[in-house]
């Protein structure tokens, strides 16, 4: 018995359901998918609604939920079944969860975040130029030093810190990239199975081209850093 009809283009109310479902894993609002794709909300909407969409809604919703492939709505498709679906949702729950956004504007955020965290992820949302690359990279350098050494500085020094950590984020304003960031509390089992676990916060920054920046983050349960 197959479980999947043959590769064929999607109609239109075929694609609305899938937008709406990879939208609702997510946990997006239709106002959230539409910033992050630069669409309009009634254009989702209409999608969703089975009214079809132009060729580039459908790269820029592709891009938006990360598919390497833009015209992956553009071409035929594989239909799941109901069945196949329900388990890809999931699968998706199973091995990830949502976290709340909040925006990183300020040094003093960066600096609060450095002394309270123990570990963080930094990632972005889009493909960025050599040069944005750059200024996030330097901010990311100094977020690292700075938890390593935060301890030692004096409650002057840390303020100073302010300033500094507000002119890379002021740099990366300048080129439209906008940060946000979501903590989370976990725990690490010691090799020493009678250890209690070690509770440490991990913060996850993120990186968008402005105005895209999302609500919400979907990470994954399991985390490693390579330790």
């Amino acid at each position: 018995m197959k479980t999947t009809t043959e590769a064929r283009m999607l109609t239109n109310e075929e694609l609305g359901s899938v937008i709406k479902l990879m939208r609702k894993m997510r946990q997006w609002s239709q106002e959230t998918l539409a910033k992050l794709g630069g669409l309009t909300t009634r254009t989702i909407q209409r999608i969703e609604n089975g009214e079809g969409g132009s060729v580039d809604s459908r790269r820029t919703l592709a891009k938006a939920f990360g598919n390497e492939d833009i015209d992956i709505y553009n071409k035929p498709l594989a239909i799941s079944t109901p069945e196949e679906v329900a388990q890809q949702k999931a699968k998706f729950e199973r091995e990830r969860f949502t976290l709340a956004t909040v925006p990183l504007t300020t040094g003093k955020q960066v600096v609060q975040l450095a002394e309270t965290t123990q570990a963080h992820l930094v990632s972005t949302k889009n493909d960025h130029p050599p040069g944005e690359d750059m200024k996030l990279a330097e901010l990311e350098d100094m977020f690292t030093e700075y938890c390593d050494v935060h301890d030692c500085y004096s409650a002057t020094d840390k303020v100073e810190m302010y300033a500094v950590f507000q002119e890379k984020i002021d740099a990366l304003m300048a080129i439209n990239m906008e940060l946000c960031h979501a903590t989370r509390r976990v725990s690490i089992k010691g090799i020493d199975s009678n250890q209690n676990p070690l509770p440490f916060t991990l913060v996850y920054l993120l990186a968008c081209h402005k105005g895209e920046m999302p609500e919400k983050m979907a990470v994954e349960r399991k985390i490693s850093f390579g330790w």
